[in-house]
């Protein structure tokens, strides 16, 4: 049940990772959506992940609605590896993935994940290259992170 429990939050998460509210940890974001502003964003909670600063990586992320953010923080660091989300492969899929509006990259999927988040899917973009994807809302501060699934199986 913990591992259910566990994988539900996460994939909600990362569902929401860049979606709601004001983040992008904190800073200054960008004035426009980019595919290097996403995968910035991806990097920049990677790092936080491995630097132990679990606060500061969700920050990075869209906030979940009725998440346990206890449960959300203490699973990061094996969410982020089991889902291959390092410097490698967040190049590989810039190299490789397509970006654009959430609802054309992931026509089908893309709005039922910023319905579960609670957000607009006219605010959020993605990335996806085979069964990697990437998705966060934009906002004024940047992008919050909705979804990060897949990125150890870029060839």
């Amino acid at each position: 049940m913990r591992i259910l429990t566990t994988t539900v939050v996460l994939t909600t998460l990362l569902l929401a990772p860049a979606c709601g509210g004001e983040g992008g940890g904190g800073d200054a974001g960008p004035n426009a959506p980019s595919k290097e502003a996403l995968l910035q964003t991806l990097r920049d909670m990677s790092k936080a992940v491995t630097a132990g600063d679990l606060e500061k990586a969700l920050t990075y992320m869209a906030e979940i609605p009725q998440a346990d953010v206890v449960k959300m923080r203490q699973s990061l660091p094996k969410f982020v590896e089991r889902e291959g989300i390092n410097d490698a492969n967040i190049d590989k899929l810039g190299a490789k993935g397509k970006y654009g509006p959430l609802k054309e990259i992931f026509p089908k999927r893309g709005k039922m994940w910023a319905e579960r988040l609670k957000v607009e899917v006219d605010d959020c973009y993605a990335i996806g290259v085979g069964n990697a994807e990437v998705a966060g809302q934009w906002t004024k501060a940047g992008f919050r992170l909705i979804r990060a699934d897949d990125l150890n199986k870029i060839e």
